[in-house]
């Protein structure tokens, strides 16, 4: 009786396990999930042949492995080194042994989206002074984000340009189109007056992380500082070429520009005398001749007030006052 041939017997399939992290990925070159990352484990075998197919179902990128499998990043190119189009891709590995055993593994549903992710953002205002007065109370910043679709998160920070960050804003899915600043910190104290900015950022699911940054923007609710400097004490305007003009020197400690001022002299008795009046930050020396506004000259041996109001642009107001003491005047 003769003897049939050896043959092998192969019971035990090919066996495959691939998984992805994310699915969704944009090759823009930022960084930020540039490639697909496909974790990939096997049994040892022949050969493993992969491929990426589009939506239609044509191969657009092929791969393949002896032995086992080992990771694979996907740069979201084709056979042709070409950026694919965005859209919906699926990948596919498998291996046939020689007993005709088969397997396959699948990550299915991965898209690619290179879109752009313009952000923009803005301030109401070059300066805002919250101290409840009810004028320039809040500054809003502005963000304009055209693309909504995947946004997962924003951020807002605000940051004193001496003293560091001062307060941060956040929250998930799209951001709000403003977002109203008071002027506090987290915890309800008021941050320093200071020239500030506003970093915007935002945090896309496909990992697009766009930034931008405000203008600079003012937060001042301290009134302006004025000193008032008279000379010379007593004043005499008698016309004998000494002491004949009152100087009133003016000095101004403001980080926000000056809008508009008043200098009111008043009489011994308290009625008005004469006044200076003007727009923007006051010269630094005011002269006076002693005459009132209708011509009447100052009392010998009296003391006349005198009393600056200031306001900034952003509403804050001052007062300065001082004494005008008139000599002995010979006529």
């Amino acid at each position: 009786m003769g003897s049939g041939g050896a043959f092998e017997l192969d019971t035990v399939y090919p066996t495959a396990t691939v998984t992805a992290p994310f699915t969704l990925f944009s090759p823009d070159g930022d960084g930020k999930k540039d490639v697909l990352v496909i974790e990939q484990s096997s049994s040892e075998e022949t050969l493993w042949e992969a491929a990426i197919v589009d939506a239609d179902g044509e191969q657009i990128r092929s791969m393949f492995w002896k032995g086992r499998l080992t990771d694979l990043e996907w740069d979201g190119n084709d056979e042709n080194g070409n950026v694919v189009a965005d859209g919906v891709y699926r990948y596919e590995v498998r291996s046939r042994d020689a007993a005709g055993n088969d397997a396959a593994a699948v990550v299915a549903r991965i898209r690619v989206d290179s879109r752009r992710t313009p952000l923009f953002a803005t301030v109401s205002a070059d300066g805002f002074s919250p101290n409840g007065d009810g004028f320039r109370d809040e500054l809003s910043i502005g963000m304009v984000a055209p693309l909504k679709d995947g946004l997962q998160s924003w951020q807002v920070r605000l940051h004193h340009a001496e003293r560091g960050l001062q307060r941060t804003f956040e929250g998930e899915g799209a951001p709000p189109e403003r977002l109203a600043w008071d002027g506090r910190r987290a915890g309800g104290r008021r941050a320093p007056d200071g020239v500030y900015t506003s970093d915007v950022g935002l945090r896309y699911a496909k990992g697009n992380a766009p930034t931008a940054t405000t203008s600079s923007f003012r937060l001042d609710v301290t009134p302006p500082r004025i000193s008032l400097d008279i000379s010379p004490r007593p004043f005499s305007p008698d016309n004998d070429g000494l002491d004949d003009e009152l100087q009133i020197g003016v000095t101004v400690d403001e980080m926000s520009p000056i809008e508009a001022w008043n200098l009111q002299i008043v009489d011994p008795v308290g009625n008005p005398f004469t006044e200076f009046t003007g727009r923007g930050t006051p010269r630094p020396t005011i002269t006076w001749n002693g005459l009132s506004r209708d011509g009447e000259l100052v009392q010998a041996a009296e003391d006349y007030p005198v009393a600056m109001a200031m306001r900034d642009d952003l509403g804050n107001e001052a007062v300065a006052s001082g004494v005008i003491p008139v000599d002995v005047l010979v006529i």
